[in-house]
């Protein structure tokens, strides 16, 4: 080699870094507890009940993830046992 060495397009690097963000943070029950939170405290403040009421079922959707992220961890800690 001449010294030179390739290194990959910083918008590739860019790209690399947002896929284990998005990753890491879909699959972190944490995450998904503390937007619950907000929303749940934005519909404190909502007067009309059927916007009160949608934000609420997004809560809950919320909820349903951070359930989901912890099921998967669960099974990744399971699996990794019995290998």
């Amino acid at each position: 080699m001449d010294g030179t060495s390739i290194r990959p397009h910083p918008l590739i690097i860019q790209r690399q870094q947002l896929q284990e963000t998005y990753l890491s943070t879909h699959h972190d029950a944490g995450y998904w507890r503390k937007r619950a939170e907000e929303v749940r405290a934005t519909a404190e403040q909502m007067s009309r009940p059927e916007h009160k009421r949608d934000l609420l079922d997004i809560a809950a959707g919320y909820e349903q993830l951070a359930k989901l992220a912890e099921d998967k961890k669960t099974r990744e800690r399971v699996s990794g046992r019995a290998a």
